[in-house]
């Protein structure tokens, strides 16, 4: 469930609360009324914004901040001696992008594991470093 829609009522509860306690009349409950309306519609569009924002990674397009970070410090911390540091950064966030561009989060998950299980390095990765050697150069 999405952390923003589990907490949807409660500034429509503490309303209501202030409403109770404070007797409002006609005019009062009206503009009572307005808020809460406005409330409800910023929250609606605040859960849509944090659903966005999760589905980002999932089928193409940028990883959470700490795949992305994970991984370029895994690829900068392979910069061997006399490699400039700069190149090499470019070099990593160019493939960091390229995977991005090319497979989903899971996808780029997947293929993650299979390396850390021992197994060869995949097409899709090899793909990403011929895209990108040129910054090493």
């Amino acid at each position: 469930m999405c952390p923003v829609k589990r907490f949807a009522t409660i500034p429509l509860v503490c309303a209501l609360i202030l409403a109770a306690a404070c007797g409002n009349g006609g005019d009062e409950a009206e503009d009572l009324r307005e808020e809460i309306e406005r409330l409800e519609t910023q929250l609606a569009e605040a859960a849509a914004t944090v659903e966005a924002l999760q589905a980002v990674g999932d089928d193409g397009g940028v990883y959470p901040p700490q795949v992305r970070d994970e991984f370029l410090a895994a690829c900068i911390a392979e910069r061997g001696p006399g490699q400039s540091t700069t190149a090499f950064w470019r070099y990593c966030t160019c493939t960091l992008e390229y995977l991005e561009a090319e497979l989903s989060l899971s996808e780029f998950q997947q293929i993650e594991q299979r390396v850390l299980d021992g197994e060869d390095m995949p097409p899709e990765l090899w793909d990403a470093v011929a895209a990108c050697e040129r910054h090493l150069r």
